[in-house]
């Protein structure tokens, strides 16, 4: 091998073993994404005038509403968090600064608060009290 040729060889690797190493400033890694939280069993009630959806999925990653559906259709993500859901009734939750909040509603890509209740308002308007757990952007708020 010609040594300048050589040389270059050598260079070339050093070069290229500092474009791999981890945590440098070189580094192209990806974040990893964030664990999924998933609720399932519960009736999903996504938004006023439309079908609520029993024994659902819906998976939280990060911020977002990644899938809602029914278990039967939706796979559910492995590791996260599961959440047992039965007998529960998940709807949207919105701010209470706003002084006229809009009725949300909980689609995919959306940001992911809700609230878990313990009866389904639709049969009895007190279950709106019956407040299990508070999502907001994606973390549980303490309890209620």
């Amino acid at each position: 091998m010609h040594p300048s040729l050589y040389r270059y060889s050598i260079a070339l690797f050093f070069v290229l073993s500092a474009c791999n190493s981890s945590g440098g400033p070189t580094s192209d890694r990806l974040p990893t994404p964030a664990p999924p939280i998933t609720i399932l069993g519960a009736t999903v009630i996504t938004g006023p005038g439309v079908d609520s959806i029993d024994d659902a999925v819906v998976v939280v990653r990060g911020t977002v509403i990644e899938t809602i559906g029914t278990r039967a259709d939706t796979p559910v993500p492995k590791g996260g968090t599961i959440i047992d859901g039965r007998g529960r009734v998940v709807i949207a939750g919105h701010t209470l600064n706003e002084s006229n909040p809009p009725f949300e509603t909980l689609k995919i890509g959306a940001q992911a608060n809700l609230v878990v209740l313990r009866g389904d308002p639709r049969t009895d308007i007190q279950n709106m009290g019956a407040v299990e757990r508070v999502m907001q952007a994606g973390q549980w708020l303490d309890s209620p």
